[in-house]
């Protein structure tokens, strides 16, 4: 994914209406998931999630970055790429 395989917070960006962002906890969208339609300032601490090894965007443009607090690496997403 090119952020050493971390994401820890996300945030939406405001050029669509609609922003929907799905997290899971294993790799090819198994385990537990969670749903966010907004900015997540640090994801572990959101959603319990101990560990992110998937995730797929429905709606709208996200930046997704290595660490909490929108900080390190930042790696743009959207609908239907990643």
């Amino acid at each position: 994914m090119g952020l050493r395989d971390s994401v820890c917070s996300c945030r939406a960006i405001p050029y669509t209406s609609a922003h929907r962002l799905r997290l899971y906890e294993r790799d090819d969208y198994g385990g537990l998931m969670s749903e966010l339609t907004e900015d997540c300032s640090c994801i572990h601490n959101c959603f319990r999630l101990n560990e992110l090894h998937s995730l797929h965007v429905l709606q709208g443009y996200w930046v997704l970055y290595e660490m909490p607090n929108y900080w390190g690496a930042a790696v743009p997403a959207e609908a239907g790429g990643l």
